[in-house]
């Protein structure tokens, strides 16, 4: 998964990469990366190689198009997932979470295809039990419900957002 940004990211520094995730791509991080989405997305493709295989949420079009446009030329297979039924036992709250798993979820099963020893009890298990301290995560304090959350970017405050309407 790409952290600040892909072509020159920490994530990029191991020569066997072989699966690769992009998540929700929005205007985060823009005196790195770009002024437009499209320009970040340009960047965020930087993690892309020959021969790897590589999952995305879904974006807008004109992100899908410059991923689609960078795998291609870089030789990646590129793949979109849909976020993940509500069914699905998750233990990350927060809507958007269900897209970062459906990605998390289709790394895990392409690493267990190519003969990573990961079952489908541990990507179940690790789905539900997953936690993000600090994300929409609910304590007490004295008696009283608090929520807590370190939404760091306009995206993430977004989210936030969206979550407590």
């Amino acid at each position: 998964e790409v952290g600040l940004g892909g072509r020159l990211d920490a994530t990029t520094c191991h020569p066997n990469r072989p699966v690769l995730g992009i998540a929700n791509i929005g205007l985060d991080h823009r005196e790195h990366l770009g002024s437009t989405l499209e320009a970040i997305a340009t960047e965020k493709a930087g993690i892309f190689h020959t021969g790897a295989v590589a999952f995305s949420a879904p974006q807008p079009d004109s992100v899908a198009q410059v991923l689609e446009q960078q795998a291609q030329q870089r030789g990646c297979q590129l793949h979109w997932v849909e976020p993940l039924a509500a069914e699905v036992p998750l233990g990350l709250a927060g809507s958007w979470q269900r897209s970062n798993a459906a990605v998390a979820l289709a790394m895990a099963q392409e690493l267990a295809r190519q003969g990573w020893p990961i079952s489908v009890q541990a990507m179940a298990q690790g789905l539900a039990q997953a936690q993000w301290s600090g994300r929409l995560q609910r304590r007490q304090w004295r008696g009283q419900p608090v929520l807590i959350d370190g939404a760091h970017n306009p995206p993430a405050a977004e989210g936030l957002r969206r979550e407590l309407n």
